[in-house]
């Protein structure tokens, strides 16, 4: 018998039969991509695009982080305009 916790709404849709199945596990190089071939050029590219684009991150959050303590702390700074 199912535990009580379960909604009767979902036992109304549930098969309790189960179903069969099998699988088999193999390594993650098992499975060749067609595009697992790169060169030095390809992969000093993908580094520098990775590394501009932490950089542009890091950047972003420091500003975000800036705005949100200037609207935590309205009272500590003066505008003048």
């Amino acid at each position: 018998m199912p535990d009580e916790d379960v909604s009767d709404d979902v036992l109304a849709h549930a098969d309790l039969a189960g179903y069969p199945y099998a699988m088999d596990i193999a390594d993650y190089d098992t499975l060749k991509l067609t595009n697992d071939c790169f060169d030095q050029i390809d992969i000093q590219d993908q580094q520098d695009v990775l590394q501009d684009l932490a950089q542009k991150r890091f950047a972003f959050l420091m500003r975000a982080n800036d705005i949100d303590y200037v609207l935590e702390h309205l009272s500590d700074f003066s505008l003048q305009m």
